[in-house]
């Protein structure tokens, strides 16, 4: 159950820092909402393998910083792709989550969760067996 809450706590983390960017790159910057996504999600993941190796999955070593690196964030394709199907779902059919993104990046964060806690847990950061 800790790692589960702290595998939250840095999704947490990673929401504000994907729907902060994304959402200033749409309001400040006048980028459309699917660049701005682009743009923001790749630096949400990574937040989230720096915090999972340092505190969640702290001690579990099985590969090379850069590998382990790829490893996690080829484990989070599956979330991701429900992340960024529903978000892409609500921008298309909701006028006001195309104007305010950041309401489909919460609503992706949480479907994705579960699928990508699985991924990390056992397959970037699983302890040797």
């Amino acid at each position: 159950m800790r790692q589960f809450t702290l595998f939250c706590i840095s999704g947490g983390l990673a929401f504000i820092v994907d729907a902060g960017l994304t959402q200033a790159w749409v309001s400040l910057a006048g980028l459309d909402p699917w660049s701005a996504r682009a743009l923001s999600f790749p630096v949400a993941v990574t937040c989230t393998w720096l915090f999972n190796r340092s505190i969640t999955f702290r001690g579990i070593r099985r590969h090379t910083l850069h590998h382990e690196w790829l490893l996690y964030v080829s484990t989070q394709l599956v979330g991701m792709g429900v992340n960024l199907g529903s978000y892409a779902l609500l921008v298309a059919l909701s006028e006001t989550v195309a104007r305010w993104p950041a309401i489909g990046v919460a609503v992706g964060s949480v479907m994705g969760l579960f699928a990508n806690y699985f991924g990390a847990k056992h397959v970037a950061f699983a302890p040797h067996r």
